[in-house]
């Protein structure tokens, strides 16, 4: 597995937790040359790209533009593939504390005030998008193809989570 990401601490954080044979690199997702050296040196170690996770975050307007853009690409994307065993899915997170999503300007109350919407009361956390990931990649997955999986603890990213309203 290759993590790649803008924040280095993030990425080797995340390597550790997830142990294994896991190599990360720095990349800008926003920056083309970045992405196109990432891809090359991923198909160099391993030969092939077996699993694309992408996440980039932005916020207000631009997060819920660019996430309906997501979910029609995956829908789009999930047919023709299909034939060779190639799934396409995506993963419509909730409220995951512990990232950069917020930029570090949500408070301890507006963090409560959130987790109270949420049934299972609690914020989610990276690793539970890490399971769905691997989840998705595995397997036992194999049939499942143009889904959106909602990991948000039966809880909705609703406009206020977005503005805070």
């Amino acid at each position: 597995m290759i993590a790649y990401g803008r924040r280095e601490g993030a990425l080797k954080e995340a390597a550790f937790k997830l142990s294994g044979d896991i190599h990360w690199a720095r990349a800008d997702v926003s920056n083309r040359m970045d992405v196109e050296k990432t891809v090359q040196s991923v198909v160099e170690h391993s030969g092939a790209i077996d699993i694309l996770v992408t996440n980039a975050g932005t916020g207000g307007l631009a997060y819920a533009v660019s996430k309906s853009g997501l979910h029609g690409l995956t829908f789009a994307s999930a047919r023709e593939p299909s034939k060779d065993g190639i799934t396409v899915n995506a993963i419509a997170p909730g409220l995951i504390t512990e990232t950069n999503f917020f930029d570090d300007k949500l408070t301890d109350e507006r963090l409560s005030q959130m987790v109270a919407q949420i049934p299972a009361d609690r914020a989610g956390q990276p690793n539970d998008i890490v399971s769905a990931v691997w989840y998705l990649a595995s397997p036992d997955a194999s049939f499942i193809n143009g889904e959106i999986l909602n990991v948000n603890g039966d809880g909705c990213l609703e406009d206020n989570y977005i503005t805070g309203a």
